[in-house]
């Protein structure tokens, strides 16, 4: 009996100790950070992982709190752009449990939130009332090719930091925001009708302007190559005019020398034809009595040789030094056609 009596305490002691060491010890793990409250006052932060020590309860108690990075999500909302139209938008917050070298920021979210539950409920509405910020932003700056999407997720963030409890921002209530950002951005149907027209409307804006700088920019390019062609065409009409009177003035000497010996000048144009005649590889049978081939019989020194039927003999003779007058410049040019109408028959007999 006295044995049994014994053993029930020595059960009961064990008992006792073990729910005593149980009540007086606690363990944090990595993820988190441990709260130790006495008579409900948070009088000590233990943030290193592992088992510790604490009074039993209700003298202290220990409350456990995440300190990995939280998200919150608000509801799609409603908001009016700084140009007038509607869209429906949805943003995201990433925050944390402040936390820094003397715990004061950890004490602070236990004092003002008392809980995660309770903590990131606040931060739904608080984010609510930051998305307002859209309204600064015209639609285009939020979507599209030149966005300012993400200044207008700084201005929320900022709206966010700046909203006031008790005179104290999310960072004095002990909650420390990493990032903030718009998940979704919907139109609505009427919306989406107006921006289609508005974007129509730009595309048509911008491409004449475009066609506009396509004109000028080829009207500017026409005007400058008529300047350029007007110029050329100046240039090449001076010149022409400048080498017609140089080959006036030549051909006038031309005429002054011939006239004053005409035969000399045929016995010339019939040299320059018999060099023509003799300057190729090709063979043929003309008779020697025909202008010029009729300088081949001619002995050296003999003068100027004239065919067996020239015109030149029918003509009345004249000074050597003498002009040539209009009508004797048409005489001679009708002799010199005769001439060579003859010289040609000539090479057909003989051909």
């Amino acid at each position: 009996m006295k044995r049994n009596t014994l053993t029930a305490l020595g059960i009961g002691a064990g008992l006792l100790v073990a729910l005593l060491g149980y009540s007086m010890t606690y363990s944090v793990r990595f993820s988190d950070v441990a709260i130790v409250t006495t008579f409900g006052k948070a009088s000590r932060v233990q943030v290193d992982p592992g088992l510790h020590v604490k009074l039993p309860y209700p003298v202290q108690s220990v409350k456990m709190l995440d300190r990995r990075l939280q998200m919150v999500e608000s509801r799609l909302e409603t908001q009016a752009t700084r140009d007038g139209l509607q869209v429906v938008v949805q943003a995201f917050a990433m925050w944390r449990v402040a936390n820094d070298a003397e715990g004061e920021g950890i004490r602070n979210f236990h004092d003002n939130f008392g809980s995660m539950e309770d903590a990131r409920s606040q931060m739904e509405g608080r984010l609510r009332n930051a998305m307002a910020a859209v309204s600064e932003f015209n639609f285009s700056d939020l979507i599209g090719r030149n966005t300012r999407l993400a200044e207008a997720e700084k201005r929320i963030h900022e709206r966010l930091m700046a909203e006031k409890q008790g005179g104290r921002g999310l960072r004095e209530l002990g909650i420390d925001v990493q990032q903030v950002g718009l998940s979704q951005i919907i139109l609505p149907v009427e919306t989406t009708k107006s921006v289609v027209e508005r974007m129509q409307q730009e595309r048509e804006l911008r491409a004449q302007i475009e066609r506009d700088k396509g004109d000028s920019a080829a009207a500017a390019i026409t005007s400058d190559a008529n300047a350029k062609s007007a110029k050329i065409l100046a240039y090449a009409n001076r010149l022409a005019f400048e080498l017609r009177a140089k080959g006036d003035a030549l051909a006038g000497d031309s005429v002054r020398t011939m006239s004053e010996d005409p035969e000399f000048a045929v016995f010339l144009i019939w040299l320059d034809a018999l060099t023509e005649i003799t300057s190729g590889h090709t063979t043929i049978f003309l008779p020697t009595t025909i202008a010029p081939l009729h300088l081949l019989n001619q002995p050296r020194g003999a003068g100027v040789p004239l065919p067996e039927d020239d015109v030149l003999r029918n003509l009345p003779a004249r000074p050597r030094s003498a002009t040539l007058q209009p009508e004797d410049r048409e005489e001679r040019d009708v002799a010199s056609d005769r001439t060579g109408t003859g010289g040609q028959e000539s090479a057909n007999r003989g051909g």
